[in-house]
């Protein structure tokens, strides 16, 4: 299969899932006990995926700069968080 095109299909699988997910938070009450554990969930399923997949993956392409780009990136969603937009902290 070409790269593009499973690279779209799995961009749209994930965005479909992201859509259901918010679909199904939207649709009752939940207690703000049990969205602490949906947020807890998925923020371990991101750390999970980038420390088990995507740096190393960088580390084989980027090599000694890897460190400089996960901090580069880092540092990036931090600003974009505190001084782009709002942050919420839940309490």
């Amino acid at each position: 299969m070409n790269p593009i095109l499973l690279s779209v299909l799995l961009g749209l699988t994930a965005a479909a899932a992201n859509g259901f997910g918010g679909f199904l938070i939207v649709q009752k009450h939940w207690d703000r006990s049990y969205l602490k554990y949906f947020i807890a969930l998925g923020s371990g399923f991101m750390l999970a995926a980038a420390i088990l997949e995507m740096i190393p993956e960088s580390a084989r392409l980027a090599g000694e700069r890897t460190p400089l780009y996960i901090l580069a990136g880092y540092l990036l969603v931090h600003f974009s968080e505190h001084i782009v937009t709002s942050h919420f902290h839940f309490g």
